[in-house]
């Protein structure tokens, strides 16, 4: 689904086997469609991890563990937006023409003016751990650690559960839009798809994402560890893409522009141009051996959050 100026929305959760480095987060700038990339990103602490990007009209946001950030020069320079009490936030995503803030432990927030005024949704649970969100129209969707996929829309008090036919207990890392059919990643779970019309789950293919992206008629299925699969047919069957392998991990799936990015290791990011099918490495200006973990796109640029590890 798009939005002006909405291309891409992502996340990131946790990167394996880097739990007690020394870590610093960066935020770079891609105006070629993910060939080159420079660093960008005053304002915004090197100490805290920029988890999600999204830009709405001329204004970007970025979600960190330091709460919400704002850039009106294309990422150059940024502002804190100050949510009481501070969250960490998770994910973005547009419905409405409003902000909505997936955040670790505090819900749900609806983000007004230009990222100065918030507020919580009503009939919420504060503690929910966010992990993804998504829109559908004028209905939000968020995907969570503990209480599977809630829905939210005009006329709905609260968040309402849609979760038949849901393996039971299943957290939820992504979710995604394909035409009126919405996708779930739940990673060694499975992948799941909501048809329109429909009221339950089923079961789509043998892939286990952690990542899940819509880009054109392509479907993307991140795994981590096992690389990226791509299908081009609603997900009835899945291939493996090449340039990457069975082993390559994937933090992040996102589009810039024509072409399509993932975040994986040690290539740092890796570019398609041929919606998924083959990959290769793009990562010119970023630094050796760090890790690509967010990604958003506004007009004419693309931003990543970057993570760099001392061990």
């Amino acid at each position: 689904m798009k939005f002006p100026w909405l291309l891409s929305v992502a996340l990131f959760c946790g990167l394996a086997g880097r739990v007690g480095a020394a870590e610093s987060f960066h935020l770079f700038r891609s105006e070629d469609e993910g060939i080159s990339w420079t660093k960008v990103g005053v304002g915004i602490p090197e100490s805290g991890r920029i988890h999600a990007l999204i830009a709405l009209g001329t204004i970007a946001f970025a979600g960190t563990d330091d709460g919400v950030f704002a850039s009106t020069d294309g990422g150059s320079s940024w502002s804190r937006r100050v949510i009481d009490p501070a969250a960490s936030v998770q994910c973005f995503t547009v419905a409405g023409g409003r902000l909505y803030a997936g955040t670790k432990r505090a819900g749900v927030l609806v983000i007004d003016d230009d990222g100065r005024t918030w507020h919580r949704t009503s009939g919420e649970q504060t503690n929910l751990n966010v992990r993804s969100l998504v829109s559908l129209g004028s209905v939000v969707y968020a995907g969570t650690d503990s209480q599977g996929i809630l829905r939210h829309g005009p006329g709905v008090e609260g968040w309402v559960p849609v979760n038949q036919d849901l393996p039971e207990g299943a957290q939820v890392f992504d979710l995604a839009v394909h035409g009126k059919d919405l996708f779930a990643a739940l990673y060694s779970k499975g992948l799941y798809r909501l048809a329109a019309n429909e009221d339950r789950w089923k079961r789509v293919g043998e892939v286990r994402p952690l990542r899940f992206w819509v880009h054109g008629h392509s479907l993307l299925a991140g795994h981590n560890p096992g690389g990226v699969y791509h299908s081009s047919d609603g997900g009835m069957t899945w291939r493996l893409a090449n340039g990457l392998t069975d082993a390559s991990p994937t933090w992040v799936l996102g589009s810039a522009g024509a072409n399509v990015l993932v975040g994986t290791s040690p290539e740092t990011v890796m570019l398609s141009g041929d919606g998924g099918v083959n990959w290769s490495t793009s990562a010119r200006g970023l630094p050796e051996g760090s890790a690509v973990v967010a990604i958003g796109s506004g007009s004419g640029y693309t931003l990543v959050g970057v993570v760099r590890s001392s061990r």
